[in-house]
């Protein structure tokens, strides 16, 4: 069926006016399977079932692996970081390593920390950037240096971010007299605001316990916020 996709695809655009990358795609693929195996000569069945058991028996084909690995590799590792947090109460960092089209090794890395309950992005991945591109050429079967110079010193990669210093979250709610203030929050993007909240939640937790680099016990905070 991998060559009847397009013809799926527009025939539901058609039919149901759903476009590409919209929720009722998924609802309505299964209809458009049906009706265009409908269409569909013995012989063409007969191709795509045999398709399918080398499929299901072997993988995908290297261009079907590659537009998987763009276009649903992020949504993938979304799945898994949110169910590690909710099953394990785990933070997950992903590095990822894949062959494009091309066969050229592409790099990148996913990071769903800070929308999982209030978690901070690990922003240091570009210090290991380079050990994470040597690993993967010599996982694909490359030459790393051959390969690096092939391509001018540069391995395609999505995603992975520049290292920044970590943020003093406590700095930003403290005057230069030492007390505690906030600013005016109206106009503040939502992770600024979530820092501000955690430095403030820090500020205070550490004068309670009167240890001055005290760290608020987070996952404590998150079981109990009921209490």
């Amino acid at each position: 069926m991998r060559t009847k996709k397009a013809e799926i695809t527009a025939l539901i655009q058609e039919k149901k006016g759903v476009k590409p990358g919209e929720a009722e795609m998924i609802s309505n693929y299964q209809w458009a399977v049906s009706q265009v195996m409908g269409n569909m000569t013995e012989a063409e069945l007969e191709e795509a079932e045999k398709e399918a058991m080398r499929w299901n028996s072997e993988r995908p084909p290297l261009e079907v692996q590659a537009n998987t690995a763009a276009h649903k590799g992020k949504q993938y590792a979304h799945e898994f970081a949110s169910m590690m947090w909710k099953q394990c109460r785990m933070r997950v960092v992903i590095l990822e390593a894949w062959l494009n089209e091309s066969k050229q090794v592409t790099v990148g890395s996913h990071d769903f920390n800070s929308e999982l309950a209030g978690g901070q992005s690990f922003d240091c991945l570009q210090d290991i950037k380079k050990d994470w591109e040597n690993y993967a050429q010599e996982s694909f079967g490359h030459d790393p240096d051959a390969a690096t110079a092939d391509m001018d010193n540069k391995v395609p990669c999505i995603s992975l971010p520049k290292c920044k210093p970590r943020l003093d979250v406590v700095n930003m709610v403290t005057k230069s007299d030492g007390k505690p203030w906030v600013a005016d929050v109206k106009q503040v993007s939502l992770d600024l605001l979530k820092n501000i909240v955690r430095g403030y939640f820090t500020y205070h937790y550490r004068i309670a316990c009167n240890i001055p680099n005290a760290t608020v016990p987070w996952g404590e905070v998150a079981r109990n916020q009921n209490k």
